[in-house]
């Protein structure tokens, strides 16, 4: 019922869908290799506003969209990202995925010690007021 509800389903002007996005706690950070992964989840929260954007233009198009995606990359020796892509996903949402990954692409992390880092990072998706 309501206009809010209306509003949630993407008619009228200006309405906004909201998604929420659950930041994975440090040791929820799965590392092979040698990083501090404090540092990692440091620099994954200082980008989560660039994650949220990427799935709440999703829900613009689906806005019951919620599920769980768990993303891979490599970190090399100087803290660029090597290689990204999707581990698993619940979300089946590849243009959300993408945009993430496109976006991890673009972060610098601490220096992995030793060799190529790669880090499984569980993100988890939830449409607010559907």
């Amino acid at each position: 019922g309501g206009i809010g509800a209306l509003g949630a389903a993407g008619f009228g002007k200006g309405a906004k869908v909201r998604g929420t996005v659950t930041r994975a706690s440090a040791r929820q950070v799965a590392a092979s290799g040698s990083i501090d992964r404090d540092a990692v989840a440091k620099v994954i929260n200082s980008h989560f506003q660039e994650v949220r954007a990427c799935y709440e233009r999703a829900l613009l198009k689906d806005p019951g969209l919620s599920g769980k995606a768990v993303l891979e990359w490599s970190i090399s020796t100087s803290g660029i990202v090597t290689t990204a892509r999707t581990k698993s996903s619940s979300l089946r949402n590849n243009e959300v995925e993408s945009c993430i990954l496109r976006a991890i692409k673009s972060w610098r992390f601490p220096h992995a010690k030793g060799g190529t880092v790669i880090i499984t990072y569980p993100f988890l998706f939830n449409s607010v007021g559907y």
